[in-house]
């Protein structure tokens, strides 16, 4: 089903000469306990390849974010809540800016989409 849905994103970004870039947060891979079988760690598990083959920009700073994320689980998880705090925001930002800004490059590089 998350598969058609993305298809479906990408057929309707087509259609009105949109990009479509899928970049995640990286979040997913926080908690270590989630089960193998879990849906989102089942797509993510081929996700670049699918990615790939659909064409469409991807990027995954799970690595990146979990290991920080669990040297400090204090200053980024909400306590209890299993959500990120401020500071873990912050920490997505600047692991997703790099896969964000090569695409902007590419992608504004093209004509005169980006303006001045």
């Amino acid at each position: 089903m998350t598969r058609a849905l993305f298809e479906r994103l990408l057929r309707w970004s087509q259609e009105r000469d949109a990009a479509l870039w899928v970049v995640t947060t990286g979040w997913h891979e926080v908690d270590p306990e989630t089960a193998e079988d879990e849906p989102t760690r089942l797509f993510m598990r081929d996700a670049a390849t699918f990615f790939r083959e659909l064409g469409v920009p991807f990027a995954d700073p799970s690595s990146r974010v979990s290991a920080q994320v669990r040297a400090a689980a204090e200053e980024y998880v909400i306590p209890g809540d299993s959500h990120p705090t401020e500071a873990a925001a912050a920490l997505i930002a600047r692991e997703v800016w790099p896969a964000l800004s090569a695409e902007l490059a590419v992608y504004c590089g093209v004509g005169d989409r980006c303006g001045d």
